[in-house]
């Protein structure tokens, strides 16, 4: 099982592109476990974790953030980590 945290805020439409390609990444593989993290919800777990700006990604030690994560770039991230 492979675990992703998923660093979003219901406000940020750029985090919603990347919701919807988790989501259909999670119907296509059952190993997949995401854990979405708001960041208004929780800022200190957030700044705990590094994340200084969302969309943001963890899986285990390895992050990706960006202004605009890809589908694409999603994808390939999560395959090689």
């Amino acid at each position: 099982m492979k675990k992703i945290t998923f660093y979003r805020s219901i406000l940020c439409p750029r985090c919603m592109v990347v919701a919807l390609e988790l989501e259909k990444l999670q119907n296509q593989n059952e190993d997949l476990e995401i854990e979405n993290i708001d960041v208004m919800i929780e800022p200190v777990r957030v700044w705990k974790a590094g994340v200084r700006l969302i969309p943001a990604l963890h899986i285990n030690d390895k992050k990706l953030s960006g202004i605009y994560l890809s589908p694409a770039r999603v994808r390939r991230f999560i395959s090689s980590s």
